[in-house]
């Protein structure tokens, strides 16, 4: 069992560490990452700003609704009433000007950044990190984050101890990973 736990954890590690930002075709690993970022920023969102940040994107679709229909009637009134439109307009965007920001920065706040820092293994994961330490609990809903689904096929015979040149020798072709794919509606 634990050599499984080492090889999870150095899996995860290889495919954190192979991803590379500037490589327009890394698509596969960089899916797989934003997925878990996502389902990170999701558990450890704080409800009160996710409650503040609906109010502000419902008051920026009144006010961005409000604006065009005030443009569309500006487009046709004249004299003193596009003089009040214009004014009206003018506070209207300022509005939404205000509520954009203000979006922005909720969404920044709500952005989660999955702490990898000790989760990255060296080339056969047998240096310290917050792995060895953490309940299994946390260490379930960390591989949670990056796998859907793990599957662990028996051993063609007992035994079958790892080897320096070869430690996940004898795992590598029972585990199975289904990585972590956002959901399709």
């Amino acid at each position: 069992m634990s050599t499984l736990d080492a090889f999870v954890r150095f899996r995860i590690g290889r495919m954190i560490e192979s991803f590379d930002p500037e490589d327009l075709e890394d698509t596969e690993v960089g899916a797989i990452l934003a997925e878990a970022t996502r389902r990170y920023a999701v558990a450890h969102s704080d409800p009160a700003t996710a409650a503040q940040r609906a109010t502000v994107a419902a008051e920026l679709a009144e006010a961005t609704a409000s604006l065009e229909r005030l443009g569309e009637t500006l487009a046709t009134a004249k004299g003193a009433a596009a003089l009040v439109l214009e004014r009206q307009v003018t506070a209207t965007g300022a509005r939404v000007d205000d509520l954009t920001a203000s979006l922005e920065a909720l969404n920044k706040a709500m952005t989660a950044t999955i702490p990898l820092t000790g989760w990255t293994s060296s080339e056969y994961g047998d240096e310290g990190s917050w792995w060895d330490t953490a309940p299994i609990t946390e260490r379930r809903e960390f591989v949670g984050l990056f796998i859907d689904r793990m599957t662990v096929s028996r051993a063609a015979a007992k035994g079958g101890r790892p080897t320096r040149a070869n430690p996940w020798g004898a795992i590598d072709p029972r585990v199975e990973f289904d990585w972590a794919k956002a959901w399709s509606n």
